[in-house]
Parts: C-alpha cells; sequence; structure tokens
C-alpha cells in the first residue's frame, strides 16, 4: 500500500531531494567553481522529470486514501510548471 502511494509520488520526491542535494552542494563549495554545473544539472534533471511525468500512464491515480490525486490535468500542470 505505502510502496504504491510513494510511486505515484517518486518524481516530486526526487525533485526535492535534487533541490535539497543542490542547495548543500552549492553552500559547502565556492560559488563560483559550481554554479554553472549546478544550473545546468537543474535544467536536466527538470527536464526529465517533465519527461517522465507527461508520459506516464493514462487515468487517474490516488494515492494516501484520496489525498492525492493525479490525473491528466495534474500531470499536465506539473510538466507546465517544470
Amino acid at each position: 500500500m505505502i510502496s504504491a502511494d510513494l510511486n505515484v509520488i517518486l518524481p516530486e520526491i526526487l525533485l526535492s531531494a535534487f533541490a535539497l542535494a543542490g542547495l548543500l552542494v552549492a553552500v559547502y563549495t565556492t560559488k563560483d567553481k559550481i554554479g554553472g554545473l549546478l544550473v545546468w544539472a537543474t535544467g536536466v534533471i527538470f527536464v526529465l522529470l517533465a519527461a517522465w511525468i507527461g508520459t506516464t500512464g493514462e487515468g487517474t491515480r490516488v494515492a494516501f486514501n484520496g489525498m492525492f490525486i493525479e490525473d491528466s490535468f495534474a500531470r499536465f500542470a506539473k510538466v507546465t510548471i517544470l
């Protein structure tokens, strides 16, 4: 049950983990050395996640007892925001 719920929100989990890792890398390194690489890595992650979200299956998936609903409009909004 919980693994199916987590599978629905896996792109959001990966995006937040990358954001936390990027923040830690940016804080503990010099800004000039890692800045360009971090910007390009963020762009690549955004494109990959948008493609993954956009190509997921049809239909509606429900997670966490109906508190999270992923349907075609939700996927469209996620890809548009990314």
